[in-house]
Formats: structure tokens, C-alpha cells, sequence
């Protein structure tokens, strides 16, 4: 990606890259045939937190956290692919999902492939985990000098294994799948869940495969069917880690945080997640389906809940149809898909337990702080434990 000093992107008019840095910086990247953009990085001369924080709210991509990459690479999307064109726009794919396949790269920047290549879904990832991925590539083929290469023609092989994180623009995911995301998604920030099999992802926020999480069987949380007030009272944001601390029971805590996410989402709900299924809980008023608590649905195929579980990372941008999500948004909202949803995942004993899914339009989820909503869950996670597993007084 050769660039000139007439063409100083974005990124670096909004973090004051002068002429002559800028000059130096395309002159490096021209000489180890890379991007000027990954040569700030490695210099230190940008944060790629803050890249990737005001790149996902001026473009509405989806984002991916450094987490993500701490999972499998998925080495067979790479193997028909030209490394050095890759590494020399700093792009990788990263998955593929739903007949879709995730491209991560540095920003928002147009990259434009040298031939058409249909089905591709962007996301901006950081150059900590993209290096890192890169390097297990050219790892990867030195051990394998064998190994099939073609041009860059064939940047899409079809059929690859399953993988999950949106992009945003449609997104911003995640991941985040991040994504998240970001994300995404989330990145973007998220709790960390043990790494494990290779298994697609997203937000949020980002990172990919872990065990299929269940609930500890010492403390499951039961979906009795009781009555559900769904008309929640709203409660400042700014209280809402105050509140969550002193909650005495489940239902107070789950109007707790619902009454708190009314100041961001428009629908509100609480899923319970266990033995690869979500558990329908607690929701706020809006929600137009014939809801009952204990309602499950099996996360048998790709959606952005399997996303969520199988990364535990926030996801954080638009819905794919797909069998999954069609069926919980058909049970829960009458079949219509929300503009923008995020999905952050609840985490107890390096286990996802639970989901906390809100509803909004495209412009306020564009608007959120994702390890705002992060934090919101772990508070949450926190709160659930203590009132699963009350501490015993010794008389």
C-alpha cells in the first residue's frame, strides 16, 4: 500500500502526523514493503487502543481485540494466498462466517483487491494481534515450503469453516467481535475466558474458541417460571456498580442492570446460558414476542449468541440472518431484527453464564463505549455470584 504525502489518510491528520513524519514513515514502509500505518505502530509513535476507538466511531466498523488472537489461527483461509500481498497491506482473513469471510486489517482504509471478491466483511484489528498472526504465517510456511501459492486471485476459497463477528457498518463487531467488536467488539475490551478450539469469531469484539462454557452445576441458576414485571423503572448509569452491590435477590438485581442499559438500549434482556443453550430470563418492556421465562433455544449453528459463547467476548453491530438468530428474534420480537444489538457475555469461573442483550438504532449503538458495557457485565457477574454463593457465617 504505497502511499505518497498527498494522500495522508485520516488517521494520520487526526493524530497530527507532521510532513516529515509522515515522509519518513512511507519511505520505511516502501523499504520493509509494509504500510506506513504499522510502522507508527511498532514505533510507538500511535496507540493502537486509540486507533482503533475513534476508527471504529468515525467509520462503524467492527472491531477486534487483542485477545482474539490468543486462539488458533485459521491457517487454512491462508493457504492459497499470497503472504506477501497480505503482509504488505497489513490484511488477513480471519474467518468465515455465514458465507461471509472476516478480513481483519489496521483501519478503515480502503485496500482494494486485485481482482473482484465478493463476500468479504472488514473489521479493524490491532496490529499487536495482526503481527502476531502474521508471524505464525510465516512461520507456518517455512515449515511447510510445499505448501500451495497462487496469486491473490483466489483470495476466497470457498466453503471455510465456521466463524463469527460482524462487521459494523453495517456493524461494528465483534467483536466484536468486537468483536466488539471491537469489539469487536470488542472488542475493544472483554473479560477473558480460558483459550481454546478453533472455532470462528467476533466481538467483540474478538478471540476465538473456547470450551463450551456451562454453568458451574454447584450454583445453576434455575429458570423458574415466575411472574415477570417487564415495565423497569430507569436508573442512572452512574449508579448502576453502587446499586448492583447491595442487591439482595435475582430480581432486584435483574431490574438493576435492565434499568441502567434503558439509558443506552431501547429492548432489554437477560439470558441464562447453559449446556449450549440460551435460557430466556429476564427482559424489559418493548420486546413484541410471546415470551415465557425458561424459553431455551440451542445455539446448534453460527449466531452472534454462539459468537459470544464461544469467544466470550462482547458482540457489537448488526444481525446476520441464520438459523439461530432468526429463531430467537422470531420468539422474542415478532421476526424483526434490531438496527444494531449488543450481546455481552457474563463470566463466572472462566465460564460464560449468562448474556446481556440490549436493542438500539445503528447511530446510538455507534455512540456506545463498549468497555463501558463490558464492565457493566462483569459487575453483573459479580453481583450473580454473591448472591448464588452467599458466604456461610461460622457461629
Amino acid at each position: 500500500m504505497s502511499q505518497t504525502q498527498s494522500q495522508k489518510p485520516e488517521w494520520a491528520q487526526q493524530f497530527k502526523i507532521d510532513d516529515d513524519t509522515w515522509t519518513t514513515l512511507c519511505s520505511q514502509a516502501a523499504r520493509q514493503k509494509n504500510t506506513p500505518l504499522d510502522v507508527a505502530l511498532d514505533s510507538g509513535l500511535l496507540n493502537e487502543n486509540k486507533l482503533i476507538a475513534w476508527d471504529r466511531n468515525l467509520s462503524g466498523l467492527a472491531s477486534l481485540n487483542t485477545l482474539f488472537f490468543n486462539g488458533e489461527p485459521p491457517i487454512h483461509l491462508w493457504e492459497k494466498l499470497d503472504y506477501h500481498w497480505c503482509r504488505a497491506q497489513a490484511c488477513l482473513p480471519i474467518g468465515e462466517w455465514d458465507g461471509h469471510v472476516y478480513w481483519a486489517k489496521l483501519s478503515s482504509e480502503h485496500i482494494e483487491f486485485p481482482v473482484p471478491t465478493p463476500n468479504v466483511i472488514w473489521v479493524i484489528a490491532p496490529w499487536t494481534g495482526v503481527k502476531k498472526w502474521f508471524s505464525q504465517w510465516e512461520t507456518n510456511q517455512l515449515e511447510a515450503p510445499q505448501a500451495l501459492k497462487i496469486d491473490t486471485g483466489a483470495i476466497l476459497p470457498a466453503g471455510l469453516a465456521e466463524f463469527k463477528m460482524p462487521d459494523a457498518n453495517a456493524v461494528d463487531a465483534p467483536v466484536g467481535l468486537s468483536m466488539s467488536t471491537p469489539q469487536i467488539v470488542s472488542l475493544t475490551l472483554a473479560p477473558t475466558p480460558p483459550p481454546a478450539p478453533a472455532v470462528a469469531q467476533a466481538a467483540p469484539i474478538h478471540i476465538p474458541p473456547t470450551p463450551q462454557p456451562v454453568m458451574p452445576p454447584a450454583t445453576p441458576i434455575a429458570p423458574v417460571a415466575i411472574s415477570v414485571s417487564t415495565n423497569i423503572a430507569n436508573l442512572p448509569i452512574e449508579q448502576l456498580a453502587g446499586r448492583l452491590k447491595i442487591t439482595s435477590n435475582q430480581e432486584e438485581l435483574a431490574a438493576t442492570l435492565m434499568g441502567s442499559w434503558q439509558n443506552y438500549f431501547t429492548k432489554v434482556m437477560i439470558l441464562l446460558y447453559q449446556g449450549n443453550k440460551l435460557i430466556i430470563w429476564r427482559w424489559n418492556a418493548g420486546w413484541k414476542g410471546q415470551i415465557k421465562v425458561g424459553d431455551t433455544i440451542t445455539l446448534d449453528t453460527p449466531s452472534i449468541f454462539k459468537i459470544v459463547a464461544d469467544t466470550g467476548t462482547l458482540y457489537h453491530g448488526y444481525v446476520v440472518a441464520g438459523p439461530v438468530n432468526d429463531r430467537f428474534f422470531h420468539q422474542t420480537d415478532g421476526g424483526q431484527y434490531p438496527d444494531h444489538v449488543t450481546v455481552a457475555p457474563v463470566i463466572a469461573q472462566g465460564k460464560v453464564v449468562a448474556m446481556l442483550v440490549g436493542t438500539c438504532t445503528k447511530d446510538v449503538g455507534r455512540s456506545l463505549i463498549l468497555g463501558r458495557l463490558e464492565e457493566h457485565a462483569g459487575l453483573f457477574s459479580t453481583a450473580l455470584m454473591r448472591l448464588l454463593n452467599p458466604v456461610q457465617k461460622v457461629s
